[in-house]
């Protein structure tokens, strides 16, 4: 964000004046030039860039990282024991065989075969020793195997962890690799546990269901890891956007723009977005109030709605860096057909567009499920920069279950992100995470390594009916936050 040149009033200065205005001129650019690198805009009480304190440094869950593996036979050193297959079409050959050309020092390993059939399923599957204790939901693991094909057919073998009727997953993460690869190839992925493991919890192995089998697999680990961003500080907040204009009044345009407009933002939403005081206000107690109401109104783009509310950005004005921490505390509003969000979006969006530029929505409310707070991610493939995907919003997790409705308190909503994770946290406890390299697997652009700017709106959704909600609803929001490098204690 650029800091705005100081506003010089036209009329004639004397010469004590001319000085004292070059002294204040000289002042200012020492201070800009002096401050931190953190942002701050010059006269303008949105943005305060407060100091830095000593961070904290936490690894794992309880400031160690467990190094326990979960496999039993993981290289099959003795015998097969531990390990079962089966077919839809009849039962699968396994066997110890020693490998003097095994990968990372393995000298033996499975050989897994079948001489060929047109099934729907087939899979090999190594026993986890207490599954039930291993996985703690939001601590992060590694999972890998070592394989290759002896075969000659273009097949594909998957990693996963599930159960034989692939159930009982800690995780939805996979990884696959196809093709005749008589040399070793390492399969592996990083995940966060999102659900404890089961009993018949395993190391899954998906093998080609059709055709003739023929492969070695060894090295088949899963193992806690120290995740990214899981810095944690005690040091107020590097910068701070506020709204602590008189009351009544509107936000600062130094951080913030209103946009406007009744033409559906893309989601088929009703309202109208206004620059009205009526829709967003300062409430003179350091918040922001975004108020939907149920009024016919003709906007600047000549679209009449029967709804107006508020939508604002700091695109152009205030991004935060990647390996930022950002936070927000906010009652939102409930009640059929209101959308309340707060929401990052890259700041390169005038550039190269949405989704391209990436999305993360911290907060999503969905106002007939009023105890659930969602969250996604946003992004295109990486073969298409237009082709649009998302986790999160019920699709690969993205929902947390408040036990209470969103608009009874407060909560403070934040999300971490950087070039390897989005993590996201609700009252500084994390709720769920989105890796990268997730999303490469997946042939999906990870545009998250940049800035993003914010965005706070109330909308009315198309999709549910609203004639029997109450308006005016309004959502508080009080002082965006953000921490860079670290996430707050």
């Amino acid at each position: 964000m650029t800091v705005p040149a100081p506003r010089i009033k036209a009329r004639r200065l004397g010469l004590a004046a001319l000085c004292a205005g070059l002294a204040a001129l000289l002042a200012l650019a020492l201070t800009v030039a002096l401050a931190p690198k953190e942002q701050a805009v010059a006269d303008c009480a949105a943005v305060n860039s407060v100091a830095r304190a000593d961070e904290e440094r936490m690894t794992g869950t309880a400031g160690s990282v467990p190094t326990a593996e979960a496999v039993a036979g993981a290289t099959a050193a003795s015998d097969p024991s531990g390990w079962s297959a089966a077919a839809e079409t009849g039962p699968i050959e396994l066997n110890r065989v020693g490998v003097p050309d095994g990968p990372a020092g393995f000298t033996s390993a499975l050989q897994v075969r079948h001489p060929g059939a047109q099934g729907r399923w087939a899979f090999a599957l190594g026993q986890l020793a207490s599954p039930q204790g291993f996985f703690r939901i939001g601590d992060t693991y590694r999972m890998e195997l070592w394989v290759r094909n002896l075969g000659s057919d273009e097949q594909s073998i998957g990693i996963l962890l599930a159960d034989a009727n692939v159930g009982s997953r800690p995780t939805i993460s996979s990884q696959y690799t196809s093709g005749p690869v008589p040399t070793w190839r390492l399969l592996t992925r990083t995940f966060v546990a999102t659900a404890p493991g089961e009993p018949g919890t395993g190391f899954y192995v998906n093998l080609p269901p059709n055709g003739p089998i023929d492969w070695q697999i060894t090295g088949a680990s899963v193992h806690r890891v120290a995740a990214a961003g899981t810095t944690r500080t005690t040091r107020p907040a590097s910068t701070r956007i506020g709204f602590t204009a008189a009351p009544g009044t509107s936000v600062a345009a130094c951080a913030w723009t209103r946009e406007v407009g009744g033409h559906g933002w893309g989601n088929g939403e009703l309202q109208t977005y206004t620059p009205n005081e009526r829709n967003a206000t300062v409430d003179g107690n350091g918040n922001l109030v975004i108020t939907v109401r149920r009024e016919r109104f003709r906007g600047e783009d000549e679209i009449e709605r029967d709804f107006t509310s508020a939508r604002l950005s700091t695109l152009g004005k205030v991004s935060v860096p990647s390996g930022s921490y950002v936070e927000a505390s906010l009652r939102a509003p409930t009640g059929s057909g209101l959308w309340p969000a707060f929401w990052l979006i890259g700041a390169n969006f005038p550039e190269v567009g949405w989704p391209a530029c990436g999305e993360i929505d911290v907060f999503e409310g969905r106002g007939a499920e009023a105890t659930t707070a969602r969250n996604a991610v946003h992004t295109s493939t990486v073969r298409d920069p237009t082709e649009h995907v998302q986790s999160g919003w019920g699709i690969d997790g993205g929902t947390a279950e408040l036990q209470e409705a969103v608009d009874a308190r407060p909560h403070r909503y934040g999300v971490y992100f950087d070039q390897s994770v989005v993590r996201f946290y609700i009252d500084r406890v994390e709720v769920r995470s989105v890796l990268a390299e997730d999303a490469v697997a997946a042939g999906w652009a990870w545009p998250f390594s940049g800035p993003q700017a914010l965005v706070l709106n109330v909308a009315v959704d198309g999709w549910e009916d609203s004639s029997t909600t109450a308006l005016p609803r309004s959502m508080v929001v009080s002082p965006v936050e953000v921490w860079q490098g670290a996430v707050p204690r």
